[in-house]
């Protein structure tokens, strides 16, 4: 777990693991900003797990290179959400929490 202990001992430049819940609390995110540390929040990082998962239940049958097509969607929205909190002054977490508050609001 990431926290007020560990995230000062950190020696990287980002944090982008595959765990889920590695902040110990939401102010983790700003913590890791303070630091100089990007974090890539740890439910975008793993959507492609979702993401193929969707793909194996669609009707139709599954279609690879089509699941593989939108799991590299990951990259373009992990970089729109690294844009949107430098325009905002927020950090990751917060722009990619924006971010899916709009999706289920929309859904």
């Amino acid at each position: 777990m990431l926290n007020a202990t560990t995230i000062p001992e950190l020696r990287c430049w980002a944090v982008a693991g595959a765990a889920n819940n590695q902040l110990a609390s939401p102010e983790g995110g700003q913590l890791l900003a303070d630091a100089g540390i990007l974090y890539a929040p740890d439910f975008v990082v793993n959507a492609g797990g979702l993401i193929n998962v969707a793909a194996e239940l669609e009707s139709g049958g599954y279609d690879a290179g089509r699941a593989a097509a939108q799991v590299a969607g990951i990259e373009g929205v992990m970089a729109a959400i690294i844009a949107e909190a430098d325009a905002a002054g927020t950090t990751p977490l917060e722009a990619a929490k924006a971010r899916a508050q709009l999706r289920l609001a929309a859904a």
